[in-house]
């Protein structure tokens, strides 16, 4: 009895090690993350880095890793979006300038785009809740300029039918 049970534990044991094993590379075959294992593999691990610095609030380290999966053309996770989003929206509102804080303003907008671009068709938070939210936050941003404010509204409503 207790050489049948230990043969289950380690049977047990060798499965859970196996789906694990699997489950961690699973990303290697996922086109999201890049076109070859190699590259899948450098992004992935950059979103973990991306991921680590948001976390210790090292937003230059962060963006840094954010411009090169944004290049990249990585959408293994809507979560790198949001989460950029939030970095530049922090950045704005501590930035020291007028200049830098433009500059973060039209970073923030193109991460919009890109978030649209991969995660537009989102079933919940598609193109037309992106697009929202991109016409809020330049209209909280950019008050004066109301000619674009409306375009960016326009397109907000545009894709929400």
């Amino acid at each position: 009895m207790k050489t049948v049970r230990k043969l289950l534990i380690g049977i047990l044991a060798m499965v859970a090690l196996a789906t694990t094993a699997r489950a961690q590379n699973g990303y290697l075959q996922d086109p999201r993350y890049g076109a070859t294992p190699e590259e899948r593999h450098e992004n992935a691990l950059m979103l973990n880095y991306f991921d680590d610095a948001r976390k210790a609030n090292r937003y230059d380290l962060a963006t840094s890793y954010l411009h090169k999966l944004i290049e990249r053309n990585v959408s293994a996770s809507q979560n790198l979006f949001i989460n950029g989003a939030n970095i530049y929206k922090t950045k704005i509102s501590t930035s020291k300038s007028v200049e830098e804080k433009n500059a973060y303003v039209d970073t923030l907008m193109t991460i919009y785009d890109a978030r649209a671009k991969h995660f537009g068709d989102n079933a919940t938070r598609g193109r037309d809740y992106i697009l929202a939210q991109k016409a809020n936050d330049y209209a909280s941003y950019r008050p004066a300029d109301v000619e674009n404010v409306l375009k960016l509204y326009r397109e907000a409503i545009a894709a929400g039918g």
